[in-house]
């Protein structure tokens, strides 16, 4: 007599079947991360080694893209501001030299719901800070990211 059972397409029943979540690793989302580390690497290009602030900067740049903030970062440009003390004239060292305070100027486009938040962050390289300048439109924060920047009065 001919067997009456179907033939199952799996080789074990498929309650069995556990589900293995794979590693972040594997799976590529990063997209705007990748975009960032392109960007730095364009900044640093034709430049000497950067030292360990800016690459602690850097750093924290590409750490703040990797989750939740892919595809956000339109721009990159490193800025130094000079700093000027109580009567409006250049600070300068012991070694005779302006003081100045490194910057890396970022283009940010922001996605809230169903509008976008155009944003300059202003990343301090010698100092642990990050400044996010909120810009009414597109065209205020390319004006404002293009610009020079402004002299800077320390205390």
């Amino acid at each position: 007599m001919p067997s009456v059972r179907q033939k199952q397409a799996h080789a074990h029943p498929v309650s069995k079947c556990y589900r293995i979540a794979r590693p972040r690793a594997v799976v590529r989302t990063a997209t705007g991360q990748s975009r960032v580390v392109e960007l730095i690497a364009e900044l640093l290009k034709d430049r000497d080694p950067p030292d360990s602030n800016e690459l602690r900067c850097f750093d924290l740049i590409r750490r703040f893209h990797r989750w939740g903030r892919r595809d956000t970062c339109l721009g990159l440009r490193l800025v130094t501001v000079p700093l000027v003390g109580l009567h409006g004239q250049p600070d300068v060292g012991r070694d005779g030299q302006p003081v100045t305070q490194r910057y890396v100027w970022e283009l940010a486009c922001f996605r809230r719901g169903n509008t976008v938040e155009w944003t300059v962050v202003r990343w301090s390289v010698d100092e642990d800070a990050a400044q996010f300048v909120p810009q009414p439109n597109e065209l205020a924060a390319r004006s404002m990211f293009r610009k020079t920047p402004e002299a800077k009065r320390c205390h």
